[in-house]
């Protein structure tokens, strides 16, 4: 069940490494580059796909959740985190029909490195990108985690 659950996020892998720079070339907000994140420290090889398994909480209406996510999470995150993009994903097909997954999308292994060096560990960018965003990514999270709870998490990054 583990091994199948590997392959089929591994394929999710796959077809969003696929449609990266489909999103890269799409409208709307994204953040601006700070000082401190310059483009020799966002340089780096092969795309870093973070994959978190998200369970909603008891009590929790689907519904309301995923208009959280369209309306104000994702648009807040594209907004706030240079060398980023948030996406989450629902289970349309196969065996986790119904489940969710959180999608971090680094432009490079280095880009999430700079922010999280550590599993579980923000670094002092993270924490510079944070305060820049006057409290709004705090307060998605914080938000999230009322309607939901991260399991399991994988980091891949693009063989290239």
């Amino acid at each position: 069940m583990k091994t199948l659950l590997t392959l089929l996020l591994s394929l999710a892998v796959v077809a969003i490494l696929a449609s990266w720079s489909a999103w890269e070339s799409t409208e709307g907000p994204s953040a601006p580059t700070p000082e401190f994140l310059t483009t020799d420290q966002a340089a780096g090889t092969g795309v870093m796909v973070a994959i978190r398994e998200l369970t909603l909480k008891e009590g929790v209406d689907p519904k309301a959740f995923e208009s959280f996510v369209t309306d104000e999470l994702i648009p807040t995150l594209r907004q706030h985190i240079p060398g980023a993009k948030a996406l989450v994903v629902k289970g349309e097909r196969g065996t986790n029909v119904g489940k969710y997954l959180f999608l971090w999308l680094f432009d490079s292994i280095h880009t999430r490195n700079l922010y999280f060096p550590e599993p579980d560990q923000a670094s002092n960018v993270w924490q510079a990108v944070m305060e820049a965003s006057g409290g709004a990514i705090e307060q998605m999270f914080n938000r999230l985690n009322e309607y939901a709870e991260e399991r399991d998490f994988t980091d891949y990054v693009a063989i290239e």
